[in-house]
Parts: C-alpha cells; structure tokens; sequence
C-alpha cells in the first residue's frame, strides 16, 4: 500500500484494487456454485470437487514458481506450523459460505462477510501492518456493519 494511502489522503486507485472487486464478485459465483452442487450432490462432494481443482491448481503453480514463471521458490526455509492456518481458513470458507448461502441467501452472507472482512481489516491493519486506525476508517466500517442490519432486517 502507499504512503499516502495508509495515511488516507487522496491517492490514485491502485491495480490491486481492480483485483480485489474481481475477487469479491468470483467469490460469490463460486460460492453460489457451490451452494448449487451442494444442493445436487451435497456438501462433502462440493468440497472434495473444489479440493482436487485447487490440489491442481496449486500443483501446477508450484512448479511454474520453481522455474522462474511466476516468482520463485527459495531454498532453505524452515516450515512454521502456522503456514498451515491459511488453508483451514480457505477450507472454512469453501464449506460455511454455501451452507450459509442455502439458509440466508448470498445478499445477507456476502454483506456479513463484508461487514466482518472490515472490522478484522481494521484491527489487522492496527496490530499486524502497523497501520494506523482512525476515526473514518471507523465510521466506514460501522456504516458497513449498519448495512448488514439493514440487509437481514429487509430480508424479514
């Protein structure tokens, strides 16, 4: 992140942002998909199907890193248990969004989401990326939190 963006002055919108908007719509579709497949063939066999693709995915990425293609592998680095947290993560998310989404509907889960995505980030950015929290970085989080209430109340 820039400078001036962490210390919240007007900054030009960042490519990674694009990126990030692209990622909140595919992770609706895909766990919309999976809330469908699961509807179909259950929830197991939902996430097994999304564990060989990404089992795939990672494989062939693994080896592309290795030879240069898309950064690279270094050598000699010890494994840290917690490098393992990630994936539990990634698991939990593949298996409770469609749960989730069959019972409230992708509208209230993603605003949820949303809503504890930036009262995490708040405290993620605070405590681990050093960077500081203020007051309308509060608000907007709030504000998204409000939302949620609205979302599921409208749902009623």
């Amino acid at each position: 992140m820039t400078t001036a963006a962490r210390e919240g002055t007007p900054a030009q919108m960042h490519p990674a942002a694009l990126v990030a908007f692209l990622l909140g719509c595919v992770a609706v579709v895909q766990a919309g998909l999976n809330r469908r497949i699961a509807g179909t063939a259950g929830l197991a066999t939902a996430v097994l199907y999304n564990g060989f693709v990404v089992l795939a995915f990672c494989g062939l990425f693994y080896a592309a890193a290795r030879r240069g293609l898309v950064g690279s592998v270094p050598e000699g680095v010890s494994f840290r248990w917690w490098w393992l947290v990630p994936g539990v993560l990634g698991f939990s998310l593949i298996t409770g969004l469609p749960w989730a989404i069959a019972r409230i509907g992708s509208l209230q889960v993603f605003v949820a989401a949303v809503a504890a995505q930036m009262v995490a980030s708040l405290a993620w950015d605070a405590w681990v990326e050093g960077i500081p929290f203020n007051a309308l970085r509060a608000a907007g989080a709030a504000v998204c939190v409000i939302g949620v209430a609205l979302a599921l109340y409208g749902s009623r």
